[in-house]
C-alpha cells in the first residue's frame, strides 16, 4: 500500500512508511506463507465468548515480519 492508502487506513499521516517515530509495515495478507499459526481457539470457547452467535474453531495466526535492519 502507498503512504496515502496507509494514512487512510490507519487514520494518521504516514510519510515514508512512518507515523511519527513509528514504522508502519506493509505485509502480504494474501500469502499464507507470510503467517505463523499460533494455535486454534476451540469451537466450545468461541461459543462461550460469542454467547452462542458462532460455534466453530478459529485459527489464530500472526503475520511474520521479515528480519531486516531498519533505521
Amino acid at each position: 500500500m502507498s503512504d496515502a492508502q496507509l494514512s487512510q487506513l490507519v487514520g494518521r499521516e504516514i510519510v515514508n512508511g512512518r507515523a511519527g517515530a513509528r514504522r508502519v509495515f506493509n505485509h502480504r495478507w494474501d500469502d499464507p506463507a507470510a503467517f505463523a499459526t499460533l494455535g486454534t481457539i476451540p469451537a466450545a470457547e468461541i461459543d462461550e465468548i460469542t454467547r452462542g452467535r458462532l460455534r466453530r474453531d478459529v485459527t489464530v495466526a500472526l503475520n511474520k515480519l521479515p528480519s531486516r535492519t531498519t533505521t
